[in-house]
């Protein structure tokens, strides 16, 4: 017997649904969920006595099915007040409110009154309910509700507004009763707040590309680079390795010799592409003129004679400042981003025009840290020996 076989005999015959009366009259009384799958498929080709989104949708007609159940009510009815909304499933206003008469444990229909007018207008709802307790609603002002998309805004605004205070006194008071029911104004203006899925850390990875521009220095992580300084070469013949042979007076540093450009004289010079440095010189051409005894070179002894230390206190602030938005843990992605870019100008008109190229070297860090090429550790360090200050002033 193939599938599609055992699947249509396991079906429910719409023969075998019951059919009751109450006091409201016939409803249908399914004993099991077979004959509300089997009620819904049958639902969803009415054609025109349902809405165009339940047509051909069982899914869907399921699911007003199951409302409908749940409330007592006559599932086509419940599907003429429904209403697909952004993707999402919406129900009339008056439904909602029939729905919190009848279901709510009221000892009996909500008091409705008014109050002001104009911009100024209000609605009370008086709950009383079968316990005895009595619980009152006071709507905001007319002015201040949104969104109104529904046409009764205008043509009758008092009705819209009872709707609207009912139904928002019965999320007050009475939460169980329309958990998961919502008005399509309600849904016309929520937010999907859901965080974009972060990929993993080897589809990280995957997506990374090599720097290209062999002009521009790396940034970051590079495996290749790591593997040219062990090994004392890299692609392009730009690694560099440690020299054993060649050490300055003091034996605690040894020279760096650009491999395949040696220096064939044995002077001990670190050979560059770029421009030479006179970066941890003492006047008398000490490379130890900056070290501590350990051999340690503190970063701001490094900081380039044109950053005052007035720009570099403020670099490091606004590094502080995105460093902590990049790692706001309550934040999606794009939200660390958007936090960072707010800022961005009030920290560009701080530091001065002569210093956003830094100020962008800053925010690179800081993005890379939100999307997983490095992080927050490193992210200081490098930020800290780029601008010339202590870590812990740049640390959030």
């Amino acid at each position: 017997m193939s599938n599609a076989l055992a699947v249509q005999n396991d079906r429910t015959s719409i023969n075998s649904v019951a059919f009751g009366r109450g006091d409201n009259g016939g409803q249908i009384a399914p004993q099991n969920l077979g004959d509300i799958v089997r009620f819904a498929e049958v639902m969803s080709k009415a054609d025109i006595a349902i809405p165009k989104h339940l047509r051909q949708n069982p899914g869907a007609c399921l699911a007003v099915c199951m409302q409908a159940f749940q409330w007592e009510m006559d599932p086509f009815a419940v599907a003429q007040k429904s209403y697909d909304v952004g993707g999402r499933m919406a129900y009339e206003a008056q439904l909602i409110a029939a729905v919190i008469n009848t279901r709510a444990g009221l000892a009996k229909r909500p008091a409705i009154e008014y109050r002001g007018a104009g911009a100024d207008r209000q609605c009370v709802v008086t709950f009383e309910a079968d316990d005895g307790s009595t619980h009152v609603y006071e709507s905001p002002r007319f002015s201040t509700i949104t969104p109104k998309n529904s046409p009764l805004w205008k043509s009758d605004p008092d009705q819209q507004l009872a709707y609207y205070s009912v139904r928002a006194g019965a999320r007050r008071h009475f939460p169980e009763v329309i958990l998961g029911v919502y008005d399509r104004d309600e849904l016309s203006g929520a937010k999907d707040v859901t965080p974009e899925p972060r990929p993993s850390l080897s589809a990280r990875l995957a997506a990374a590309k090599p720097h290209s521009d062999p002009s521009e220095p790396d940034e970051g992580f590079s495996r290749s680079h790591v593997a040219g300084e062990i090994e004392g070469r890299q692609e392009g013949g730009e690694g560099r390795y440690r020299d054993p042979d060649t050490s300055d007076h003091s034996g605690d540093v040894t020279n760096m010799v650009d491999a395949g450009q040696g220096d064939p004289a044995g002077s001990g010079e670190e050979i560059n592409a770029e421009a030479p440095s006179d970066k941890g010189l003492d006047p008398a051409g000490d490379p130890g003129g900056n070290q501590s005894e350990d051999g340690h070179v503190d970063p701001a002894d490094e900081r380039e004679p044109d950053l005052s230390s007035n720009v570099t206190n403020l670099l490091a602030e606004a590094a502080s400042k995105f460093l902590a938005a990049a790692t706001n843990a309550d934040l999606s992605e794009r939200e660390r981003q958007q936090a960072i870019g707010s800022n961005l100008s009030v920290w560009k008109k701080e530091i001065g025009e002569d210093h956003h190229d830094r100020l962008k070297k800053v925010v690179d860090r800081a993005n890379d840290v939100i999307t997983g090429k490095s992080n927050l550790n490193m992210a200081v360090k490098l930020i800290a020996a780029e601008i010339g200050a202590r870590e812990e002033d740049v640390r959030p």
